[in-house]
């Protein structure tokens, strides 16, 4: 975990230096490092919490993909909140029928996924949100997409409910 934890950080820098110009504000590069600490502190956190426990990297992934959703798109917990009908599940529904429409083509016409250009997939019925927002990508990342969104609408349900988890 350490090492996914550390990738994501790393990652992060690397698309803030990506972001910084000759003619970046002293401002904005003060915000970009702010964002960056925030990223490592909540790292570590998070590493705290597993208490070393070893996870899978695809639940880290998961992990990883809920923080960049929080820290780069800075979709907040007071923003996830507004999606009270359940929009952050149908999303996730949405990015996991992708994989499994390919699936079908798969086993259905023999399309390989190395062939098949995941990107141009169509936006499904009941996406809830602006096209400019659904951004397939491949089938594992989309699952990613799809596991952070339901991690972002049981946390809504929780902070809903006061905390009180209802299984």
């Amino acid at each position: 975990m350490t090492i996914v934890a550390n990738k994501h950080v790393a990652r992060v820098g690397h698309e803030f230096a990506a972001a910084m110009t000759a003619d970046t504000p002293i401002i904005e590069i003060a915000k970009m490092v702010s964002r960056l600490a925030n990223a490592l502190d909540e790292q570590t956190a998070l590493l705290e919490q597993l208490g070393g426990t070893p996870v899978s990297k695809a639940f880290a992934d998961i992990i990883a993909e809920r923080q960049r959703q929080q820290n780069v798109e800075c979709w907040t917990t007071e923003h996830d909140d507004q999606h009270g009908d359940f929009e952050l599940a149908i999303a996730a529904a949405c990015y996991a029928q992708n994989v499994a429409d390919f699936a079908g083509a798969y086993y259905q016409f023999g399309i390989s996924g190395e062939v098949f250009d995941w990107t141009n997939a169509p936006e499904p019925e009941v996406w809830p949100w602006a096209l400019s927002w659904w951004k397939p990508t491949n089938p594992r990342r989309d699952l990613v997409k799809a596991g952070a969104l339901i991690a972002a609408e049981i946390e809504r349900l929780d902070r809903a409910t006061g905390g009180e988890v209802q299984l």
